[in-house]
Parts: structure tokens; sequence; C-alpha cells
């Protein structure tokens, strides 16, 4: 039968997960990271980052014990992105990259607490994905219809009108 996560720790992390992939689609509020007026010079507060810095603190003692021992390709590419913006950061440091370096280390974290997962547990973090993945497609599927947002506003949606590409 399948592992079942008994320890609070992988509870927690269990949780943490799905709380950031149900929240992942959820708007983020801009915050102006430098003065100047290039979109880059902006990072976002997204609703999923409470969940994913909870999940990255919780996750730190596993990566840096993954870190220092990267097992076959996977962990040697995560090791050498994260290294490659890091030296990128060194030459050119800036508040857009602490959060790009940031959501690496986040995205990283994860990846392993998902890849640690008991098979039974990975389902349910997908199941959550695919929940928001349909809640998604069926408010899209809405502005589609109606031309416009619907009313989410106090969820992230962008108030603008659709705009329509093509022909």
């Amino acid at each position: 039968g399948a592992r079942r996560s008994s320890r609070p720790r992988e509870r927690i992390s269990l949780a943490l997960a799905a709380a950031t992939v149900l929240l992942f689609p959820f708007g983020g509020l801009p915050r102006e990271t430098e003065r100047a007026s290039l979109p880059f010079q902006f990072s976002y507060f997204y609703a999923a980052d409470a969940a994913l810095i909870a999940l990255t603190l919780l996750s730190l003692p596993r990566l840096l014990a993954a870190a220092r021992r990267p097992r076959g390709a996977e962990g040697a590419t995560w090791l050498l992105l994260f290294t490659l913006l890091a030296v990128a950061f060194l030459v050119h440091p800036s508040a857009w990259g602490v959060d790009v370096l940031l959501r690496i280390l986040a995205a990283a974290a994860l990846y392993r607490t998902v890849a640690d997962l008991a098979p039974r547990e990975r389902g349910f973090v997908a199941g959550a994905l695919g929940f928001t993945a349909i809640l998604q497609a069926a408010i899209a599927l809405l502005q589609f219809v109606g031309r416009g947002p619907v009313g989410l506003q106090f969820l992230g949606e962008l108030g603008d009108e659709l705009v329509s590409y093509g022909g």
C-alpha cells in the first residue's frame, strides 16, 4: 500500500502545497521595487505567496541537504539554475533579482515537497491543480461570453475589457 504521512511536518507540507496550487490563479498586488517605469522592475505579491513562503521555510533543511548532494540530472539542473541566477544577481543586483531568486527557491521547495509525497498525497495536490484549472476555465468562459470581467476583482481579476487579437 501507499505510504501515508504521519509526521506533522509532512502533513503541513502537503496542506501548504495544496493551498499554493489552489491560490495560484488569484491576482497579485504590484509593489514598486525600483524608481523606474519598466514593467520588469515591479514585483508582485500573489495570494499563493503566503503559503509558498511558509512551504519554502519548512523545506529549507531538505533543500540544503539536496544542494549538498544533488542526485542525478534533476538535482544538478536545480542547482545549476539557482547558481546561474545567483551569479547573474551578483553581477547586476536588483530588487527584481531577489524576487526571481526567491521564486526559484520556492519552486524548488514546491517541487521537492510534491516529489517526496506518497502517490495518494501527490494525487491530492494534482486534484487541487485540476480543480483550479477547471475553475479558471469556467471564469474564462464567463468572461468570453460576457465580453469582459465577471466581477471578481477582489480575487485579482483585471477590470479591463477583453482584448481581441487577429481578424
